[in-house]
């Protein structure tokens, strides 16, 4: 799952490229760890419906980076993937606060996601 998770962040970093493929290593993160998601499967289909929209209304978020969310809200629920969300977006502000903008004009995310998804892992694993 480490490996997927740098491979996918390695990749959209240098690349602006996520492969789909890579995203089976991280179902094995549903069997491992498992969050009580209170509200059942509404709230994950809200969350889904809101990064939908980012990616087609806003384009504020790429095709791999819902594709990766999406895996998120399957393994592990909506709780964990909204934390994911929330650090993810937290660490790209205090990173890219002072830094010039890239010459393509996108940020890459999925390194964030990924370092983030890492964190809450660690956070929210059980003792």
């Amino acid at each position: 799952m480490l490996t997927s998770l740098v491979f996918l962040a390695s990749t959209d970093h240098f690349y602006q490229f996520i492969y789909p493929a890579a995203l089976i290593g991280l179902f094995p993160l549903g069997l491992l760890f498992r969050a009580a998601c209170p509200g059942g499967w509404w709230p994950a289909l809200v969350l889904f419906a809101i990064l939908l929209l980012f990616v087609l209304l806003f384009r504020s978020l790429g095709w791999g980076d819902l594709e990766f969310l999406t895996v998120l809200l399957l393994a592990l629920g909506w709780y964990p993937t909204a934390l994911v969300l929330l650090t993810a977006c937290l660490l790209t502000i205090i990173i890219n606060f002072h830094a010039p903008p890239p010459r393509h004009g996108r940020v890459p995310f999925m390194p964030e996601l990924a370092f983030a998804t890492g964190i809450i892992m660690l956070v929210m694993s059980p003792a």
